[in-house]
């Protein structure tokens, strides 16, 4: 156990908001939380997803050096890195949060330092590009409400050209994809304007109903023998039908090292996520235990974590630090 807690710790060091003191000592403390029949297993499968799920300050530097140089060619058409980006304006639109003026800043040193570009001088106003960026596209209503805005009170300057929007974001999950191109297509339509949205992003995970079975998110294919986590089932079914992942796939992604070890990781946390919620008057009706959404589930079942936070569409085992329940991730609101 103790190999794994070290390489949790290296894995999770440079997390904005953990506590004083040792990183291992943290990792430790929340393992130790969950039954002892389940933590070998639960802290090894939790190393493995992080491996993948956990975005460092270094690794989201490296996703936008990909992007900007573009080698495959798949956004510039052709035209010269320098003269794109130069001929790209760089929005800075968000309403809530500063993790677009943060990543903006992030994206300032890249441009800088790869294609000797200051960002301050690129402007797409002219070739009407725009790029969008944030840190995680989860559910999509704050990049859908951003855009939206910023569109309908600019819509007289994007009229003539085909306006085309980019948006970067390091994870992408289908369902919000979907809903935010149809929302843009929707709105040009309505403004008659020519508008063209793309989304480049490091982590592309499914998270559709109709392909619940290869889902990359936490989906449970059972209820667990626990009191408390049947009684929130009843309650939610009573909004809507709280629909079960079927078969014992691990994602189409390969987000799961086993289907049993997918399994152990939706029961604890739903089961300790369920606890912590009941333990609390602060969560509202959208926190559900596997993550924050409108859908009545057992929530949004993300796995995702960046080194600047923890979205609340993760378990509330990962971020929420309520009664006795100690957070791996201490969550910074926005």
């Amino acid at each position: 156990m103790d190999a794994l807690i070290y390489e949790m710790a290296e894995i999770i060091r440079d997390y904005q908001h953990l506590p004083p003191g040792s990183v291992e000592d943290h990792v430790r403390n929340w393992i130790m939380q969950f039954p002892k029949e389940v933590q070998y297993d639960l802290m090894d499968e939790m190393v493995q997803l992080m491996k993948k799920h956990y975005i460092s300050q270094e690794s989201l530097r490296s996703f936008l050096k990909a992007v900007l140089h573009d080698r495959k060619n798949r956004i510039r058409g052709g035209v010269d890195p320098v003269a794109f980006w130069r001929g790209t304006t760089f929005l800075d639109i968000q309403s809530k949060g500063n993790s677009q003026k943060d990543l903006l800043e992030e994206l300032e040193i890249v441009l800088a330092g790869e294609l000797g570009i200051d960002i301050d001088e690129c402007d797409g106003s002219e070739e009407q590009r725009y790029l969008y960026i944030d840190d995680g596209m989860f559910s999509g209503t704050r990049i859908k409400n951003d855009l939206k805005e910023w569109i309908s009170d600019n819509s007289d300057s994007l009229e003539g050209l085909p306006v085309r929007i980019i948006v970067i974001t390091a994870v992408a999950y289908s369902l919000a994809e979907f809903f935010l191109k149809n929302e843009i297509s929707d709105l040009g339509k309505e403004l008659n304007l020519d508008l063209k949205l793309e989304v480049l992003a490091s982590h592309w995970l499914s998270n559709f109903k109709k392909n619940c079975e290869n889902s990359d998110v936490l989906w449970p294919n059972e209820i667990p023998n626990n009191a408390a986590v049947q009684e929130f089932y009843q309650a939610e079914n009573k909004t809507g039908k709280v629909i079960l992942r079927t078969g014992e796939l691990v994602g189409g992604k390969k987000v799961f090292s086993s289907p049993g070890r997918r399994k152990i990781l939706e029961q604890q946390l739903l089961i300790e996520s369920v606890k912590i919620r009941n333990s609390s008057g602060y969560f509202g009706k959208g926190h559900r235990p596997l993550g924050f959404t409108q859908f009545p589930s057992f929530g949004f079942g993300a796995t995702i974590v960046t080194y600047r936070n923890c979205p609340n569409n993760c378990p509330l085992a990962f971020w929420a630090s309520a009664g006795d329940w100690m957070a791996l991730f201490p969550r910074k609101n926005n």
